[in-house]
């Protein structure tokens, strides 16, 4: 490292810097000084600095040989007049040298930037469409500023436009979080000093949010999965008008989606993308492989997982269902199945579903505090700790300590 030269970052140019000998700071008073080298190339200040250390080491020499009687000032002025010919001599002819100033980044680059790294890091397609959409609202409320220029009163600006959409306090969380985050990974970057947004709305603690949704207790769930779900999938609710009048028409995704997710915890977004490959004999144990094969999307890289197929499952046909698929187990997409557990099969059920605390993801929550109540995995974020019995056979144990013990008949 170089210690001769500093940069002045109020002007912006470097400056070389000379320790003068212990012995002589007495005498000067000081213990030393600099002078501006009059560029901000890093390369031309080392090269200038460099050789004034020497030129001023010479003259330290000669005041101690006893050769020259020098103030402070005149030294100073020395070194100023040999910088001047040493940067004729070496071609620096200009005063000041100034390095290409960098772009300056507009905040729609910097929610790019984001996007890209989310992106490569294996966020889900939901997650980054969530971005790109709040991203549209930070530049409609703030502008498409430069990301040098934002301050406090910018995130305030933002979170005033937020007030005046009167969103749920929920949904205003998401766009506060999100936002938040995008600014967290640009000061870890470089890109900018300081999180405005962060410290100006108060977000829901982690016990809030793993209470937003209630899970269903037993007796809800043996009404869930009972009669009700079988007339959805196979019999009264499932008429359609042709050129012939009405006809009946089975929707089995309903029956088979909602089972699945009551008897594995997985996720709506996971199970509709499963394929007749993704149910597979792994140690003679049937099991799901969620995956992101094939152009399936995950919430994450830590969503792959294989989970073993409940007893449950097989008892109800899950293998004769699946002989009758060609490639995809479901046809329904997610919003479809979501808004039809929520808005028609929950309010017929009169499982409270108005107050939108219970939903189709409340099913994975149930499956959480089912396994917790047993004593068999942690919870903690809303999470499915299969992995707690990491060392023995996986796909046995996974299904006889934990899958298992998933049973709404107690």
């Amino acid at each position: 490292m170089n210690f001769h030269f500093l940069k002045n970052k109020g002007k912006n140019v470097y400056l070389f810097r000379s320790r003068i000998p212990t012995r002589y700071q007495a005498v000067f008073q000081k213990k030393q000084f600099t002078i501006s080298l009059r560029t901000n190339l890093q390369q031309d200040a080392k090269t200038l600095s460099h050789h004034l250390y020497h030129y001023c080491q010479r003259i330290y020499q000669s005041i101690g040989s006893g050769y020259s009687q020098l103030t402070l000032a005149q030294i100073k002025q020395l070194a100023q007049q040999e910088l001047q010919k040493y940067r004729q001599q070496i071609g620096l002819t200009s005063s000041i040298r100034f390095e290409a100033a960098e772009p300056l980044m507009k905040l729609s680059d910097l929610l790019n930037e984001f996007l890209s790294f989310k992106q490569k890091n294996g966020a889900s397609h939901g997650s980054l469409y969530r971005i790109e959409f709040i991203g549209k609202y930070l530049i409609e409320a703030c502008s498409n500023v430069e990301v040098s220029t934002i301050n406090h009163g910018t995130a305030r600006k933002f979170y005033d436009f937020l007030d005046k959409l009167e969103l749920k306090t929920r949904s205003k969380q998401t766009y506060a979080s999100a936002i938040i985050a995008a600014f967290n990974w640009a000061v870890k970057q470089g890109f900018v000093k300081t999180n405005y947004f962060s410290g100006k709305i108060t977000l829901a603690n982690k016990d809030d949010i793993t209470s937003a949704k209630q899970p269903f207790s037993a007796d809800e769930m043996k009404l869930i999965l009972g009669p009700k779900l079988l007339g959805w999938s196979f019999l009264e609710h499932n008429t359609v008008r042709g050129r012939f009048g009405k006809r009946r028409q089975p929707t089995p995704d309903y029956y088979w989606v909602v089972n699945i997710a009551a008897y594995t915890g997985a996720r709506l977004g996971e199970i509709v993308q499963l394929t007749t490959d993704d149910v597979e004999s792994k140690d003679d144990i049937w099991c799901f492989s969620f995956n992101n094969r094939d152009g399936k999307r995950i919430k994450n890289l830590s969503s792959c997982r294989q989970v073993p197929v409940h007893p449950k499952l097989l008892e109800l046909g899950l293998l004769d269902h699946l002989e009758s698929c060609q490639k995809n187990l479901f046809e329904k997409a997610k919003m479809s199945i979501s808004n039809w557990f929520s808005r028609k099969f929950l309010t017929e059920l009169a499982l409270d579903a108005t107050n939108r605390s219970r939903s189709f993801h409340s099913l994975r929550h149930t499956v959480v505090t089912h396994l917790t109540d047993k004593q068999v995995v942690g919870h903690k974020h809303n999470s499915i700790t299969y992995d707690i019995y990491a060392g023995k056979p996986p796909m046995k144990v996974l299904l006889e300590e934990c899958v298992s013990k998933i049973n709404y008949c107690d």
